[in-house]
Formats: structure tokens, sequence, C-alpha cells
């Protein structure tokens, strides 16, 4: 892809085609955070979705804002979890993962069990029964109710699509025209299959009335469970999920899909490396490339590694900037991370707001134009709790943004003035004043 002078904006890497499909290649402007990178980015779209371009790849940009109104200065580590493959097998780290690298191979890949009533119904409006479903996948049970209101086929499958997360119900009509139930066990679950027990209402919870004929037992298997097989540093491992997390300690391993013959998925979890450093109570630190998908900060007292505030794994999304806010009193610090939009808007200006301000649990935020008061306003952001970022869109015009208590026009911070224009951003955190507490700071970030 060029411009009209002939310059290049984007050039491709191989690709696979095949007779029958007809792929779009979608060209969208980047506004990503890499100036080393094409400013375009390609898509490429078949019937079976749209996905990014073979082999194109982005880093992700991410910024430090050191909330910690009792930390003069912290400093902040970074460790990545990398797949050279993650169209094969994506990983994810705690922050209690060990550096280190690995080699595997998928050979085979979990298939979830699926069951089915042996017995078809007259229609999917046919009541069953009343009772309890406990429905068990690895460890954890869930009970679902099934009352006069869910009793028929289809109430019994809503139930437990809403009430259930290991489990997914539906229901087919056979040759005959009958209503027949299905419960698939979900993929990446604890487990590839699913124990179903019944309290029935009717007393009986074995036999083949009521609500006990949905028992695991009283169904046919129509696809059977197959467990996953898996090669790592030689030794090969075989579990009952796509969904691996015993293998690498506090590291779970989703397997996508099988390894290529004689081919090796490498997985590495990076070293810490310091990303931010004598980084002052308020102040936000520049922006710094990251690798993507599971990334681990650990943010500390500056200068002592050993003295750490507060550590946790974040997925970073490619190609997008992103702010890492950190604050908390004490001991209680957390943490949140969000993307920021860097997209222009031609009919008006992004405005987004970040609550970090320990001290107070909640605040109302109100976005007023400029000739209308507070006391004849309602807010635009209510109940906002900590680390929560309001985002709003801003026709041209002047506004005020104001924080206040929350259900109360008591003045917290602010105001600020706003001038909305086409294509603008404007950035602003709340904050606590210096070692914790009022008076709150409304500060805006650079534009």
């Amino acid at each position: 892809a060029t411009n009209a002078s002939g310059d290049i904006l984007w050039t491709s890497n191989d690709f696979l085609v095949a007779t029958g499909v007809r792929p779009i290649i979608i060209l969208v402007d980047t506004f990503g955070p890499s100036t080393s990178q094409s400013p375009l980015q390609g898509l490429y779209a078949t019937v079976g979705g749209t996905f990014d371009f073979p082999n194109e790849t982005f880093t992700a940009s991410v910024r430090v804002l050191n909330a910690v109104p009792d930390q003069t200065a912290i400093d902040l580590y970074q460790r990545s979890a990398q797949s050279s493959t993650p169209s094969v097998v994506s990983i994810n780290a705690g922050d209690s993962a060990s550096s280190g690298s690995y080699a595997l191979s998928v050979e085979q890949l979990a298939v979830p069990e699926a069951y089915q009533t042996t017995t078809g119904f007259d229609t999917s409006d046919t009541v069953v029964g009343t009772g309890t479903l406990v429905i068990t996948n690895g460890e954890t049970s869930t009970e679902v109710l099934i009352d006069d209101a869910s009793a028929s086929l289809d109430g019994i499958a809503t139930a437990i699509n809403t009430g259930n997360p290991s489990a997914l119900a539906g229901i087919i009509t056979d040759s005959e025209g009958k209503a027949l139930l299905q419960i698939a066990t979900l993929d990446y679950q604890a487990s590839n299959q699913l124990i179903i027990t019944v309290i029935d209402a009717d007393g009986n919870d074995t036999d083949e009335i009521g609500l006990s004929q949905l028992a695991t037992n009283q169904l046919s298997i129509i696809t059977p469970a197959v467990n996953a097989q898996v090669t790592l540093d030689g030794t090969v491992f075989e579990r009952s999920t796509n969904a691996i997390t015993d293998l690498i300690s506090d590291v779970t391993l989703y397997l996508l899909a099988t390894s290529p013959a004689d081919t090796l998925v490498e997985l590495d979890i990076s070293e810490p490396s310091l990303v931010a450093e004598d980084l002052l109570f308020s102040d936000v630190s520049s922006y710094f490339n990251s690798a993507t998908g599971s990334v681990i900060f650990t943010a500390v007292t500056a200068n002592n590694p050993n003295a750490v505030l507060y550590s946790n794994a974040f997925t970073l999304e490619k190609n997008q900037h992103h702010m890492l806010a950190i604050t908390g009193l004490a001991d209680a610090i957390s943490a949140a991370i969000a993307t920021e939009e860097y997209r222009p808007v031609a009919t008006e200006s992004r405005l987004s707001i970040l609550h970090a301000a320990p001290s107070t649990s909640q605040v109302d935020v109100y976005v007023t134009k400029g000739d209308v008061s507070l006391e004849n306003s309602n807010p635009a952001g209510n109940n906002i709790v900590p680390l929560v970022t309001g985002q709003f869109g801003l026709a041209p015009d002047a506004f005020t943004l104001t924080i206040t208590e929350p259900e109360s026009k008591t003045v917290l911070a602010g105001p600020a003035n706003i001038e909305s224009a086409p294509n603008g951003f404007f950035r602003y955190v709340v904050l606590d004043a210096d070692g914790g507490g009022a008076p709150l700071q409304l500060i805006q970030l650079d534009n």
C-alpha cells in the first residue's frame, strides 16, 4: 500500500490463500505508540472472522501514574510472559511466576464432553420437573434452582446458561419432532467433564421421572471427553482441560491448536526490568514500549527493590497506549491498567477522568456546560470508586468539570474549565493531597 506519491505505507508478509475463500484485507490507521512501525495495520477478514494480518506484530506502550500519597517516590519493574506461537499456546503468568524458558508442543487438544436426554419431549415447553441441579466441574459445584417458572425444557436450558459458568445448554429437535435437551461442558474449564446430580422435588433423586432424569448418569454422552496431550521440555503430560495450570507454577497455558509436526513453542517468562525510576507522587512517567499479552508489574519503594508495594499481572493490548495507575494508603495498595484512546473524532473531544484518590471511596463527576450551574445539573457519572475511569464525548463548546461527594453537590475537587474542540483529548485524574486525604486534587495530564 502506497500513498499518492508512491511512498510505501504498508507491506504484508507472506500469507496463505485457499480455494473458495474470498478474504478482504482491511487497512486502518493504527494511531499506535511505535514510530518505528507502520502507520497502518492490516486486518484479514473471512467468513470465519476478522484476524490480525499474518505475521504482523505491534508492541504496546505504557505510562505509570504514582497515586500513592504516602510514598514520596516509587520504582516500577516489569516482567513479561510470552509465547512464540500464541495461535497454538497462549500464556498467562501470575505475579509469583518464576522467570525461565520452556519448550512445549501440543499433540492433542482436550475435547469437552456433551450430553443429551435419552428420551424426547413433546415440545420445548413440556414441564420436566422442579428441584435443584448440582453441576460440578473439577472442584467447583454450582447449584441451579429449577422452580415452577423454569420447570420446562426451555426454562431449564435458560437456568443452566444463566446460573452455571461451566456448562452450556440448548434444545434440538430430532427427526420425529421431539425436543431434546443437550448440555455441553464449556472449554477451558477445570475439567472437560461434568457431574450433574439432582435434588428432585418429587423426593426421588435417582429415578427417570421428573428433574432427576437430567442427572449425568441418566443422560446419553453424544461427544465423549478427550484429554489434552502436551510435551513440556521433553516430558509428556495428559490433562483433562485446555487451560493447564499445574505444569509451570502460577502460569496458565491456554491450548488453542495442535503444533505443526516437529515444531516447538518457546515460552519465556523474562527477568524483571526497571521501567520507571524515582517516580514522585502525582507524577506520570514517560511512555515506554512493552511486550503485549501477559505482563507482570511490580511497584517498590524507590531505590529498594525488596520493599514491594504491589505486584500483579495485567494483559496489554498490542498497538495500544496504556496507563497503569497505582494507588492506595499504607499496606492497602492496588492498581489498574486502562487503554488510552488516541484515535481522534472529527466532531468532538474525548474526556477521560480517573478516580485515583484512595481516601475517598466514591465520588460523583459533573460535566456541565459553561452557562449551567452545578445546582441545576445531574452527574455525568455517580458513585465512582477508585481506579475506575469515566470516558465521555464532548461536542465543541465550553464545559466545567467538577468532582463532588457522592449523591451531593459538595465540591471535593475542581472546577476545571474545558474548551472542547474537534479531535481533542482531555485527560484528568483525581488524587489525594500529599500524604493522603483532603483536599483532593484534580490534575490534567498532558494532552
